[in-house]
């Protein structure tokens, strides 16, 4: 188990990390929808353009996660672990220089050319996830285990919000197949799902010490009404109803449900986050 570590110090680091996983995770989502033919340009630009937007928030805190990170207690002494943070910050400027470039392209590329080019961005958000959960892992000592949240809360974020965007296209196109917003809810399970495998795989490779710090950190609620609760529980009888009203064809209430999801999950992500933060152990 980690030390307890300050939430003045906790704070910055996890804006950074919310804010970079939220980016990447609706960059990719807009990417796949794209190369399953379920997306329209307009679309897959305004969505890398709301992604970097969102990115560009954590890119504006990057000082302060390079100056708070070498505090935390568990972290590396020295300068490799300087390097590293360095490194995930250069990667961060590039991943979202990328997707940027990747809303300006949309606008003159034609399809297949857009698609190829969002695999280029693809690639260069995988890269810029990596270095990012290696260096922070590291800091708190979870080693590749911080793939269990930081994975799943990019996947399940990126899932939702663009879910999300994908509703409100209805209204600049109405006529529009409800095959994506059928696929995003699909996705949103697959997501939940996921988040629900990292949750059991976490406990497992963990100690019994360290699993029993996140069940009695501010006695369980934390965990239990935040993680558990909200990311799970209340996201899927949501994403329930929003299946149900797509099945409908009611985009508008099925947006509504997703408008919840949102708010919901970064409840979820953000209390994941700080849990691993506090006790070491990637839920």
């Amino acid at each position: 188990m980690v030390a307890s570590i300050p939430l003045v110090t906790v704070g910055p680091i996890e804006a950074v990390v919310f804010f970079a996983e939220l980016m990447v995770g609706t960059a990719l989502f807009a990417i796949v929808l794209d190369l399953l033919g379920s997306a329209k340009r307009g679309y897959v630009g305004t969505t890398f353009a709301i992604a970097a937007a969102i990115g560009g928030l954590g890119l504006l805190l990057a000082s302060t996660f390079s100056t708070l990170l070498p505090v935390v207690p568990s972290a590396p002494a020295g300068k490799a672990f300087s390097a590293a943070i360095a490194t995930t910050v250069h990667w961060y400027v590039w991943g979202f220089g990328a997707v940027v470039v990747g809303a300006i392209a949309t606008i003159e590329l034609q399809d297949r050319a857009r698609r190829v080019f969002g695999v280029v961005v693809a690639a260069v958000l995988i890269g810029f996830l990596t270095h990012l959960v290696g260096t922070v892992s590291s800091a708190f000592q979870v080693g590749w285990h911080g793939w269990f949240t930081m994975g799943s809360g990019t996947v399940i974020l990126g899932a939702v919000l663009g879910g999300m965007l994908m509703g409100h296209w209805y209204l600049v196109a109405p006529g529009m197949s409800f095959r994506p917003l059928r696929q995003t809810v699909a996705v949103i399970f697959v997501a939940i799902a996921a988040a629900v495998a990292t949750m059991i795989a976490a406990f497992e490779t963990s100690t019994p010490r360290m699993a029993h710090a996140v069940l009695s950190y501010d006695g369980g609620w934390l965990f239990w009404l935040l993680t558990v609760g909200s990311l799970v529980g209340f996201t899927t009888v949501v994403n329930s109803l929003t299946w149900y009203f797509t099945r409908m064809r009611a985009n508008q209430p099925a947006t509504a449900m997703l408008y919840g999801l949102i708010v919901a999950v970064c409840i979820g992500v953000i209390s994941a986050h700080v849990l691993m933060f506090q006790t070491g152990v990637p839920v």
